[in-house]
Formats: structure tokens, sequence, C-alpha cells
């Protein structure tokens, strides 16, 4: 029942989300497994009518028309698509891993693409996480500086030049550093820590409890948010107005604030338990104004994001006012954006959140709950939600999340083991290009299925169209296993290395409601496939090829037109494929592999094909036809550009 208890309970919580890639694939098997059975239902009805119509109805072939059906079934199941969704995602792993981006769950490499909304942290992921005291405003400088020195979460550690430096939470490294220059003016010998109350993400302070010199006399040092530091202290308002007009001057400059106080104590007590009583009635003795600069590289990944239509909101523990500096410098803040406190929100039912949610785009002194409120709206409204945070507090949001990225310089050991992704260098930018990596993902993803799919299409209407027309089988079962082979085969796999489009981040995320398959891919596919069909056809007419020799060659134009096919694939839109013909090294290998592998089986394997024998002028002949599928592909493309023009 205590708070990391809560917190270790609500990370164990398997929230057992499916990526939207997860979604569009399951919903795409069942309509391919669907159009596959039904047909090859077709196909066996027409070849059971033809063997009828011809007086050739006997159990041999019926038997080799249900095997053909079989293996149509068999061709048509995507099986090559596991291995390569496994491929490409750890390309993808390995290619993060170089942009100091951990990934720990492969299925976000692809899953991060789809982001919507990214949740930030802003020290340490925007800002540089190296803070520097600017200035010190201060009422009383012996007590502000002893404060510093005990009332501190941070440690000394000896390097190997046997100089000590400051280890720990970069603000208290920052204000130690203070103290470091000034520890000749200000010699502490008498003084002796005794207890300490952690710093509280609810009451955003902390204590110290020391003994002086003074026999049975004791100070409490606290220090923390102004705003936290201002409610326990006795102070004139005349003077708090004067400290928080000071204060919000520097903040407006995007500088964190610590203020400080102490309270004289004359007896000892029983310090566990005695922190409320300590918290009011103290002297106020004022205030650090510390600088985190915001990451260089930072400025332009914000661009990228706007540009590509995510939502950036920054939930910090920050003051807001701090907080908006920073929004507005990244221009984050527009004409109609929110600017709230964690209680704004906490104030607000569902219904009123809901309905600002997408105008809200800083929210200052963000607790645990409130973040983890504000993923679980944005994943309600059918947002794909990225948090970053690095605390134990942040452990739930992270986990809730669709992608939660954890900090690894400056992220503790529960955060990192929560998310999904660790940043090895703690910036932002690092995200900026994961999102591209895993938008790039989705689209070799695609070009996969459109590869695949021709061959599948192509496959079906030639078979149909061949007992339609009462002209025997085109492909023996054999047959049609090895073009399975080379449809799932290394000529798929080989789409996994194509590189990311360049301007893939001007474009907003990808609709998660509608299918893998865009209208785009469903034109290329018929497109193809049809003009595959027609141009073995074609080439069967034209060369007067007899009935004997028709497998051999519709056997063999299938393999090549698919192997020149995969070309096309490159693109899954409009756009022409010339300008990245050769930049897929790995393609252009396989490609020459495969033609190699194609005409030694059909030399020396000839018998286990059921293959008549083609001398070399036929082959180069067919090969020669083969390519006209990349110069048909790029004539329509360039037609669909000028027609969309």
């Amino acid at each position: 029942n205590t708070e990391i208890g809560k917190i270790s309970t609500s990370v164990q919580i398997e929230y057992n989300i499916l990526t939207p890639l997860q979604k569009e694939l399951g919903n795409l098997g069942k309509k391919i497994a669907i159009a596959g059975i039904g047909i090859a239902i077709i196909v066996f009805c027409l070849k059971i009518f033809n063997y009828y119509i011809d007086s050739q109805l006997n159990l041999p072939n019926i038997a080799q028309a249900i095997t053909i059906c079989i293996v149509l079934i068999v061709s048509t199941i995507p099986e090559g698509l596991p291995t390569m969704i496994a491929a490409t995602l750890a390309l993808g792993a390995i290619r993060l891993s170089k942009e100091n981006a951990l990934v720990k769950k492969l299925a976000v490499c692809e899953s991060i693409g789809a982001i919507d909304v990214i949740c930030s942290d802003k020290t340490g992921t925007l800002t540089e996480n190296k803070m520097s005291v600017i200035k010190i405003e201060n009422l009383n400088e012996d007590m502000l500086v002893k404060n510093i020195f005990f009332n501190n979460s941070s440690a000394f550690s000896q390097d190997k030049n046997s100089t000590k430096k400051f280890i720990g939470n970069p603000t208290e490294i920052a204000l130690l550093n203070y103290y470091s220059n000034l520890k000749e003016k200000f010699i502490i010998k008498e003084e002796k820590l005794l207890f300490q109350y952690p710093f509280n993400s609810t009451k955003k302070s902390m204590g110290s409890i020391i003994s002086t010199s003074t026999l049975n006399n004791y100070i409490f040092f606290i220090k923390g948010a102004p705003e936290k530091i201002f409610e326990v202290c006795k102070i004139s308002e005349f003077e708090k107005q004067n400290q928080l007009q000071a204060i919000q001057t520097e903040q407006r400059i995007g500088r964190r604030i610590i203020a400080f106080a102490h309270k004289n104590l004359s007896k000892e007590e029983k310090w566990r338990d005695f922190e409320n009583d300590l918290m009011k009635d103290c002297i106020y003795d004022g205030f650090a104004s510390i600088s985190d600069p915001i990451r260089k590289e930072v400025f332009d990944a914000i661009t990228t994001c706007q540009r590509a239509g995510i939502d950036v909101k920054i939930l910090t523990g920050d003051n807001t006012l701090t907080a908006t500096t920073i929004a507005n410098e990244l221009g984050l803040i527009k004409s109609d954006s929110l600017i709230l406190d964690a209680k704004d929100i906490d104030s607000m039912n569902d219904y009123e959140l809901r309905g600002k949610l997408q105008h809200i785009s800083v929210i200052g002194r963000s607790n645990p709950l409130t973040k983890l409120r504000i993923v679980n709206t944005l994943m309600e409204m059918g947002k794909s939600v990225a948090v970053t945070g690095d605390g134990i507090n942040d452990a739930p949001s992270l986990k809730r999340a669709e992608v939660g990225i954890a900090m690894g310089i400056t992220g503790t050991e529960v955060s990192k083991e929560t998310a999904d992704i660790i940043l090895l260098n703690d910036s932002f930018a690092t995200i900026v290009k994961a999102i591209e990596s895993g938008r790039g993902l989705y689209e070799n993803f695609q070009k996969f299925i459109q590869f695949q799919q021709i061959v599948n299409v192509s496959a079906l209407f030639l078979i149909l169209m061949f007992e339609l027309l009462d002209w025997g089988t085109p492909l023996k079962p054999i047959q049609i296993l090895w073009i399975n082979i080379m449809m799932d085969g290394p000529l798929a796999i080989s789409l996994s290395f194509e590189k990311t489009r360049k301007y893939i981040m001007t474009e907003f995320p990808r609709d998660k409601s509608k299918s893998i398959v865009t209208s785009d891919l469903w034109i290329n596919i018929f497109i193809n496939s049809t003009f595959m069909v027609l141009s073995m056809i074609f080439f069967i007419r034209v060369f007067h090829i007899n009935k004997e020799m028709t497998p051999t060659y519709i056997f063999n134009l299938f393999i090549f037109l698919v192997i020149f096919n995969v070309y096309n694939c490159k693109s899954i839109g409009k756009n022409s494929i010339l300008k990245s013909f050769f930049n897929n090294k790995v393609l252009n290998i396989i490609v020459i592999s495969t033609i190699i592998i194609q005409i030694f089986i059909s030399i020396f394997l000839r018998s286990f094909f059921s293959l008549n024998y083609l001398n070399y002028i036929e082959y180069l002949k067919i090969i020669s036809f083969s390519l006209s599928i990349i110069v048909f592909s790029e004539f329509i493309r360039f037609f669909r550009r000028v027609f969309n023009k």
C-alpha cells in the first residue's frame, strides 16, 4: 500500500495493446485466405466441368484437380510474411541502435512510425540537462549556502585524477558547484546532518535537519518549488510580491527556480514523524535561478514533427511559466494553445478534458497521475501516443503508452525496465529519427505485400483464365510451389533493405483505420497482375507456342516477370523508380542470383520441374520480353502522375 507498491502494481498490468500493424496484418491475412480459397474452389469446379465436357472425368483427373487447388491455397497463404517482418524489424533495431536508441521490443521499431502525439518531459530531453546557477537572490546568504550544502541528494565521487566531483541529480550538482566556489567564505565545522526528508513529487520539496554548535539547537532546512516554499513561510505580502516578481522575470527566460527557507528548533524530536509540524512558520532565505539550455538539435526535430503532423506536448514537473518559455522558443505555442497546471487538469471531468486536450501544449507541475490520465485519454481518443520519462513516477505512463521511451543517462532503472525504447543520449532528436525509421519500415512492409499479392493475383488469374478458355493447366503443382518460394523467399525479403524515402517526414501520420493495402497499392497490384497474365498469353499466341511447350514457356515467363517486377515494387504509389533503381545493393545481388538459379534449374532440373528443353536464344527472348513489365509500370506511373496533376 505504499507509493512504491502502487507504482509496482501499476507497471505489472499487461495492457495487451496490439500495434496498428498487427491489427492491419491480421485483417489482411483473413481477406487473402478467403479470396484464395474462393478462387481455388472456382478453379476446381471449372476443371471438373471441363473434364466432364471432354469426357475425361475420372479419379486421376479429379485427384490432379484437387492437388492443383490445394497448391493454389498453399501458395496464396503469405507464409513468408513473418520472416520478412522479423528481418525488417531486426534491421530497424540495428539502425536505431546506431542513432542512440536501444530497442527492447522489435514491434516498436515500426509502431513508433504511427505516432500522432509525443508527451515529452522537458529536462534532459528537450534541454541539455547541464544546469548551472545563473543568479542567487538571497535574504540570508549564510543560511541559503548552508541549505545548499546540507540539504542535497548528491554526493562526491573520486575520479582517476584523484579530484573530487559531484554526481547525482543535475539540479543538485549545479547548486553544489555554486557552493564550491564559496566554500572558503563559508567554512562549516560544527554543524552536522542528522536527518533528511527526501524530495517528494507531491510536496515538491525536500528537507534536512542539522545540529549546530549550540547544544540542543537544531535547524530545519527546506528547498523546493517557490510556490510550495511560500506556503510554509512567514513572509510579508510586500516582500512576497517582490520575490514573486523577481522569480517570474527569471522564469520568463526559461530558468528553473529553487527557493530556500529554514526554521530554528530548540529541542530534538522524532524527526521521521515530525515533517508536517516543521512545514509552517519557516523563514524565507531566497532563491536560485538555474539555467538549462535547449539542445541545439531539438529545434530542427520539433520543426520536423510539426511538418509530419505530430503533436508535441510538454508534460513537466517544472513551473508552468518556465515550461511555456521553452515551448515558445521551440515554436510549440500557437494562437489557440492552452497552457495549464496539473491542478487545472485534475479539476476537469473526462468530457472537459477530451474537449480541450487537442489544444493543450504545456502542462506544468505535472505529477504521475496527471501524466497517466493524459495518456489514457489520448489513447481512448484513438491517438497513438509516445511518452518520455526518466523517473520511477513515470513508469505507469511509460507502460501504458503505445511507445514508452526512457532516458538512458538520467533515467532510473525502473523507467528503463518499463520502457520500450531507451535513449542512450537522452535527446528528443533521437525520437524523431526513430519515427522516421518506423515510417520507412511500414512502407517496406507495403512493398513486400504489393510484390507478394501481384504474384498471387497473377497466378490465380492465369489459371482461372486458362480454365475458362479450356486451354488446360498452364502450371504444374511443383512449378506453382517454386513460384511461391520466389514470392516469399529472398526476392521478397530483399525489399526490407529499401532505404527510407527522403521526404517521408513531410507527410502526416497514416490513418490507422485504413488497411495496409492502400488504393494506390491495389491499383498497382491489379494493373501489374493483369499485364503479367496478358503478356504471357500474348507471348504464347504471337510466337505460336504449341500446347506441349506452353507450360515450360509460361513457367519461365512467370518467374522472370516476377524477378523484374520486384523493381516496380520499390514504389508503392505513382513515383518513378528510375532514380532509386540501383540503390538497394542487396536486391540487385539477389535478382542476379535468382536469374542464374532459374536458368540452372531450367537446364539441369528439367525433369524434376516437368520442363522441356529451351536453347539460349529462347531464354534471351524470354528475359528480354519480361523486362517489358518495368517499362509498362513506369509508363502507368507517369500517366497517373500527369492525370493527378
